[in-house]
């Protein structure tokens, strides 16, 4: 017998070896074995086997087999080789990401049988909740469904409801959110209603609860995992229902750190094994779900509640003076919303002092002094002040407003469960009357005692050069909008822009998102960006701008010979150092998915002593 092994190292390609006969009763596809390499002995995963040997090459013999029992089984065998055919990664890499090291047999052989689950009580849910709730039942798990709703506590009552009548049926649940602290309502309802049917999965989560949960999992106990997006890779037996809260939030996708993946495309791509139901739902969906609903690829269930009021939307071209931030019709608003007792929100997505950017090529620069400085890439002279962040805006409203109350909130006071509990406090109790935020905690925020919202660099984050920017920018503000609805506030939405004639503002005037996405669809379409394409980024970090430059040209030209349906974007520059390094990227469209698991091992195999590179497909980071 030959088995296939594959080993936890960045090294894409497995290596055959002989079984002798004694350890044959021993080996299957799922378990780890001994065998040499090299001069070295070291662990792999059994990933195949067969009886011939199908190289030319005299195959070793394992040394051992270390597990009776399977520590991964077909479908996580299956997500290892769609992760490394859509994300890159040898597939040992990506094992030993899906069974961690801290699951061994010794442990798994401690697990108890599994047990029978308490059955959770029946969810109370409103008549129109059990209407949503029995519109999603009847659909078949043959497409994904898509929750539209203003309401987050209907969205919370009808996702709990569902994943209770999975687990009743003996099945698994996952609901997946972007972000644990910020979903502290729905945990505590599902763990008060649910008891020990609950389970959390997140980057904080403590090794020996992981340990209990991968192996509940394994046993095929029925839970409901209410998880961040690594949560999509555990390893369920049997998962019947997933939502996704929130499902247009980034923080879906990772790819900062290897493995790179979208929680949307790993749930998508294992719901075929384990039918199970998927359930979107946000305020503001993705352009992506949206076109998927348009091309009849998933069901569409709104909730037809009636917005509470109608806020007042003012977009006002309106400059403020040289060197400040805010116009004299931005002062007057907040100015008035003071006198009337209420709380005004500014939102600014940059935290610090942001630097310039050069007039000539547009690359931006992090520096505050520019005297006597050349920009990187054109050796240009002529800089312009991109703007300025949340200290400076800080600064400004205590110069304006020396007697208001001022909270800065940002993503740094949100990285504790008691910090944010506190922030969300002080809020409620009113213990402010003006708030300095970036967009991340607008989801948990009240907004009973708002009176008026701005966001003060919409043009700023409309400028960036990630293709999503509108459609972030819409998120936002739509968001913004609807959570101003629901309240008893009649509040005001204010936008200071430079771009009022933009077909966003249009269709935030005519109260329309859906109107904003059909816009929105057409101009990718013409301009053949996602979901008309496929995009592959190739970072690219240097100490010399000189040495990038050459490899970023030798790339292209590679990529442009032996690929004739690619167009190449870039490339593009950060023009700051990254500790002592110097970052740019090339976008690379595809017009179908075929090519990218051999334009990803032909990139990663481009190798250059002085400069490091990463490949992302699909990429949601930009700079």
């Amino acid at each position: 017998m030959i088995v296939r092994v594959a080993f936890p190292m960045a090294l894409n390609k497995e290596f055959d070896y002989i079984v002798p006969p004694s350890l044959e009763p021993e080996i299957q596809i799922g378990v780890r074995v001994k065998v040499p390499f090299g001069r070295i002995i070291k662990e792999g995963f059994v990933i195949d086997t067969f009886q011939k040997n199908k190289t030319k090459f005299k195959l070793r013999e394992i040394e051992k087999v270390l597990d009776s029992k399977l520590m991964f089984n077909e479908d996580i065998l299956t997500l290892a080789h769609y992760i490394q055919n859509t994300w890159g990664m040898s597939i040992g890499e990506i094992l030993a990401v899906l069974i961690p090291n801290y699951i061994s047999e010794k442990y798994l052989d401690k697990l108890e049988k599994p047990q029978t689950p308490k059955t959770p009580s029946d969810f109370e849910l409103s008549a129109g909740e059990r209407k949503i709730f029995n519109s999603i039942k009847n659909f078949s798990a043959s497409k994904p469904i898509f929750l539209k709703s203003l309401n987050y506590n209907l969205i919370n009552d009808v996702v709990l409801a569902l994943a209770v009548d999975a687990v009743k049926n003996k099945s698994q649940a996952l609901i997946l959110v972007p972000d644990i602290i910020l979903s502290e309502t729905l945990i505590k309802q599902a763990q008060q209603t649910f008891g020990d049917n609950v389970v959390l999965w997140h980057s904080k989560t403590l090794q020996s609860a992981r340990k209990k949960i991968f192996g509940s999992l394994l046993n095929g106990d029925s839970k409901i995992i209410i998880g961040t997006r690594s949560a999509c890779m555990l390893p369920f037996k049997n998962l019947k229902f997933t939502a996704f809260l929130d499902e247009h939030d980034d923080r879906y996708k990772q790819e900062e750190n290897k493995p790179y993946y979208h929680a949307k495309d790993i749930i998508l791509f294992r719901a075929k094994h384990h039918k199970t139901k998927i359930l979107f739902s946000s305020m503001t969906p993705s352009v992506e779900s949206f076109n998927m609903q348009k091309q009849g690829e998933l069901e569409m269930v709104k909730d037809e509640e009636q917005l509470k009021h109608n806020p007042q939307i003012i977009v006002s071209e309106d400059k403020a003076e040289k060197g400040k931030m805010l116009s004299s019709l931005a002062v007057q608003l907040i100015e008035e919303n003071l006198n009337a007792k209420k709380q005004t929100l500014l939102i600014m997505n940059r935290k610090g002092i942001s630097g310039y950017f050069c007039l000539n090529c547009l690359t931006f620069v992090g520096k505050r002094d520019i005297t006597g400085y050349k920009c990187p890439k054109c050796r240009n002279q002529i800089f312009k002040d991109s703007g300025t962040g949340t200290e400076k805006l800080q600064e400004e409203i205590k110069e304006l407003f020396p007697k208001a109350k001022l909270l800065k909130v940002d993503s740094d006071c949100l990285k504790t469960k008691a910090g944010t509990k506190k922030l969300f406090e002080d809020l409620e109790k009113n213990k402010a009357n003006i708030i300095i935020t970036t967009n991340a905690p607008i989801k948990a925020m009240s907004f009973k005692n708002i009176g008026l919202a701005s966001v003060v660099d919409i043009d700023w984050q409309m400028e960036s050069s990630n293709f999503r920017s509108s459609e972030k920018a819409a998120q936002l503000l739509f968001g913004l909008y609807y959570n101003l609805a629901l309240n008893d506030n009649k509040g005001v939405l204010f936008i200071p822009t430079q771009r009022a004639s933009e077909y966003l503002f249009k269709s935030l005037d005519a109260k329309n998102y859906d109107d904003f996405l059909n816009t929105e669809l057409d101009i990718r379409k013409d301009f053949v960006y996602p979901p008309f394409c496929h995009l592959i980024k190739i970072e690219m970090e240097s100490k010399t701008a000189k040495m990038m430059q050459k490899f970023s040209q030798d790339i292209t030209e590679l990529l442009e010979q032996k690929y004739e349906d690619i167009e190449i974007l870039g490339s593009v520059s950060t023009s700051r150092k990254f500790g002592k390094f110097l970052r740019e990227y090339i976008l690379i469209k595809l017009p179908s998915r075929v090519d990218i698991p051999e334009i990803i091992g032909f990139i990663a195999g481009l190798k250059n002593k002085t400069v490091n590179t990463k490949v992302v497909n699909n990429p949601y980071s930009f700079w």
